[in-house]
């Protein structure tokens, strides 16, 4: 209930702030159509194989709305199928929970369909980070590059407003965008051509103009968005550990590595170079790679097994104990990433010879700051007072050094599910799985 409450609570003040700052974009209606109402037309739109989803279309005007667009051929099609697979699941999920998380869950979904069917008519997109860690706001980017209509030219900004308080990775420079610290910009389309002539003047303005201002300019004409949601709820806290198990885990993954491989260009000179070098050497021989969060209340809730905590780290000594006893071949290495200050002695203790960690990285001892803030890395308060670029790039690294590793033990975090996509061929093992 408590998750169920916080959760809808957030999603409320997004929308209202979104409301506040871009009135003329979310209080245009989407256009009025015919609904859906025959089991044959939802088996033309590709969910018949969702009965949770279908139910859930039945009942709302903007997912049948949605559903039409999805049953024609190119478009946004593939994105809407994966919308209803991850909202699928999700609501079959939660029938074995309370009445009330069931009911927010169908309320934000509603919110999704709406705002969807509003990213139908979008020529151009300003993608902003959600006051999150790293690879929330990362994701949300690999998100919008699958929900917007594929012509729509997208653009990501990641300059701080100073009132974040997660997503807090202070630049190099004052003003500069986080996003192109670390990537080569994303120009979609490729090439100018494939704007339109009436539109190109405003996505050029767009580009060379301070924030406020551009997203003004993209909202000139109306069909401009300024986005930072993810509508796919296998991306979101909640639902991720649903994601894989799910029978919709290995077509996603390679839906989105496709994303990740045409548009996420890594430019920053030490991620190129610590990835070359380190990453040459984990793709040798059988590594195994181990992503352990450090324990605060935040990193406790969102933990989809059954469980009320973090996986200690005898927890995660013991899974991959586990994990090396089924292999047919003995690891070469084991790649800790870790933001947890407490770990790599308990590691290095049970594999001394293969364990490989990167030194010089800010990492926490958990649990929660005197006033109050969780102490974790990417939190600002005054017992973290700077959170820089130069933790995003390690963050980045551990996760593009998790990603060249053949197995991944894991526990629930928006890190580790960008390491499945970034490389789909990855064996992902829960630690609660290898443990049980």
């Amino acid at each position: 209930l408590w998750w169920a409450d916080t959760m809808l609570a957030c999603h409320r003040t997004c929308c209202r702030s979104a409301y506040r700052i871009h009135q003329p974009l979310c209080t245009a209606s989407p256009p009025v159509q015919p609904s859906l109402s025959s089991g044959k037309s939802l088996q033309l739109a590709g969910i018949a194989d969702l009965p949770e989803a279908i139910r859930f279309v039945r009942e709302q005007p903007a997912a049948q709305l949605l559903v039409l667009e999805g049953s024609a051929p190119g478009g946004r099609s593939r994105a809407i199928r994966v919308f209803f697979e991850a909202a699928d699941d999700a609501l079959h999920r939660l029938q074995r929970e309370q009445d009330d998380a069931a009911r927010a869950l169908m309320r934000i979904l509603i919110d999704k369909c709406e705002h969807l069917l509003r990213l139908g008519a979008c020529t151009h997109a300003i993608v902003r980070p959600v006051d999150s860690g790293f690879f929330a706001a990362f994701l949300g980017v690999l998100d919008a590059l699958l929900m917007l209509p594929p012509e729509a030219a997208v653009e990501v900004d990641w300059r701080l407003s100073g009132r974040e308080k997660h997503f807090t990775y202070a630049p190099e420079r004052e003003g500069a965008c986080v996003w192109q610290q670390l990537f080569k910009p994303i120009q979609r389309p490729a090439s100018a051509s494939d704007i339109s002539s009436d539109r190109k003047a405003v996505v050029q303005a767009a580009r060379v103009m301070q924030a406020p201002d551009r997203e003004k300019a993209c909202l000139q004409r109306g069909t401009g968005h300024v986005v930072f949601h993810r509508w796919n709820l296998f991306l979101a806290n909640r639902f991720r550990y649903g994601f894989y198990r799910s029978r919709f885990n290995s077509s996603q993954r390679a839906l989105y590595h496709e994303l990740y491989m045409r548009w996420v260009c890594p430019v920053h000179e030490r991620v190129r170079r610590e990835v070359d070098q380190f990453g040459a050497q984990l793709a040798r021989g059988v590594s195994i790679g181990v992503h352990k969060r450090v324990e605060t209340p935040g990193t406790a809730l969102y933990q989809g097994a059954g469980s009320s905590s973090v996986f200690s780290c005898a927890d995660f000594v013991r899974a991959v104990e586990v994990l090396i006893s089924r292999l047919s071949r003995s690891p070469t290495r084991i790649f800790l990433a870790t933001d947890d200050a407490n770990s790599e002695d308990e590691f290095r203790a049970a594999f001394p010879e293969r364990l490989c960690v990167r030194d010089g990285i800010q990492r926490v001892s958990g649990g929660v700051n005197p006033d109050g803030t969780l102490n974790e890395v990417h939190i600002r308060s005054p017992h973290n007072p700077r959170c820089t670029v130069r933790d995003a790039a390690d963050v980045l690294i551990d996760a593009l050094l998790l990603a060249r590793c053949h197995w991944l033990v894991h526990m629930d975090s928006n890190v580790t599910s960008a390491v499945s996509l970034i490389n789909p061929r990855i064996k992902m093992l829960h630690v609660a799985e290898l443990l049980h």
